[in-house]
């Protein structure tokens, strides 16, 4: 039996264009949304809320959803708001007189919302240690694991 994945505190995944839903889920998924009055207003550009209803939703059927069917519904759900940011964002001002940068070590929830609120620089470190990915996805292994698939990057400037 499939099991819809919990949310405690949602934990929303980046929008992926390479995912879509089998068509008869996504089928599925329309008709649970025209059902239960989900509509593309009350989701807005609101990626919690996506998360939330896709949850809702694979909570309901009584195969619930795959890992991948989940995130690919959750996908289709957000797709018409994947240019745009999330409209729940942390305000901040933009900080152009900062002169330093901090450092910190697995920083906490409360330390990293500081820091965005304030607009501050910070080098964090530690984040990912003892994060058995780090050791497991060499390129073999990423090569062997993902095969032809096609995958998003996001690159940026600097070192590599």
């Amino acid at each position: 039996m499939q099991v819809a994945p919990l949310l405690s505190s949602p934990a929303v995944p980046t929008f992926s264009k390479f995912r879509e839903p089998p068509a008869a889920l996504s089928e599925e998924w329309r008709s649970w949304s025209t059902a239960n009055s989900v509509s593309a207003a009350e989701l807005s550009n609101a990626a919690i809320r996506h998360a939330l209803a896709v949850t809702r939703f694979c909570s309901a059927r009584s195969l619930g959803c795959t890992w991948a069917e989940h995130h690919a519904l959750l996908d289709m759900s957000r797709a018409p708001y994947a240019h745009l940011y999330d409209q729940h964002t942390v305000p901040s001002e933009a900080r152009p007189d900062a002169t330093s940068c901090a450092r910190l070590h697995r920083p906490n929830a409360s330390q990293l919302l500081a820091l965005v609120r304030d607009s501050q620089p910070a080098v964090l470190t530690g984040l990912l240690d003892g994060w058995p990915a780090t050791r497991k996805w060499t390129d073999e292994y990423l090569a062997a694991a993902l095969g032809e698939r096609r995958v998003a990057l996001s690159v940026t400037e600097g070192d590599s």
